[in-house]
């Protein structure tokens, strides 16, 4: 039987990376403020901590800034699923919101966890002015599927006809698609991304 090679998108923060647990800490130990996990029904920080967006992204800059690879732990079986479709030479893209002045550190984390894989990163404008989206991206690069956790971004990729594996979070309980597929975490995931290749 022929193996099937999928382009795959992955988003970074909270599908690779535990980013919002690691966030929480810093602002507790920054302001003495704890809020649990389940407060954000929202990603937008800010509402949930009472300031404007604008002093929410600038934490998140200075969590950034200060974090090591140590600080930002990956999500339950993603680095092992990941490795999985590197083996079934799968081509893996990470594509970014985060600023691209924090690139490098998303490429040192990547090679940390998968030493010298082909694994692509790239910055995406979402939140920060450029001007290509994941949803262009993932049609420029010939995309078919990517994971997802962002309400809008999802949304706008699955509108434009990219399946979208959306893991399951506080913030997106509302979101609904035809294209749009709500896993649990990265077992369900891979099993999706099975099923998908046994269509092709």
């Amino acid at each position: 039987m022929k193996s099937i090679h999928m382009k795959i998108g992955i988003d970074m923060d909270e599908v690779i990376v535990e980013l919002l647990d690691s966030v929480i800490e810093y602002y507790y130990e920054k302001t003495g403020k704890r809020f649990p996990r389940e407060d954000f029904k929202t990603y937008d920080w800010g509402e949930i901590w009472g300031i404007t967006m604008e002093e929410a992204i600038k934490i998140a800059h200075e969590f950034h800034d200060k974090s090591t690879i140590q600080d930002e732990k990956p999500l339950d079986q993603a680095v092992e699923s990941m490795s999985s479709l590197l083996k079934e030479n799968d081509e893996i893209y990470v594509i970014t919101a985060r600023p691209i002045k924090y690139r490098k550190k998303v490429e040192d984390w990547i090679k940390h966890y998968f030493h010298d894989s082909p694994i692509q990163v790239i910055s995406a404008g979402d939140f920060y002015g450029n001007t290509l989206t994941k949803a262009g991206i993932c049609k420029k690069l010939g995309i078919k599927v990517i994971l997802e956790d962002q309400n809008h971004i999802a949304l706008d990729c699955a509108k434009n006809n990219i399946k979208v594996l959306l893991f399951d979070k506080p913030w997106n309980k509302k979101l609904e698609h035809e294209n749009i597929i709500r896993v649990s975490g990265w077992i369900e995931a891979m099993k999706k991304i099975k099923s998908m290749k046994s269509l092709e």
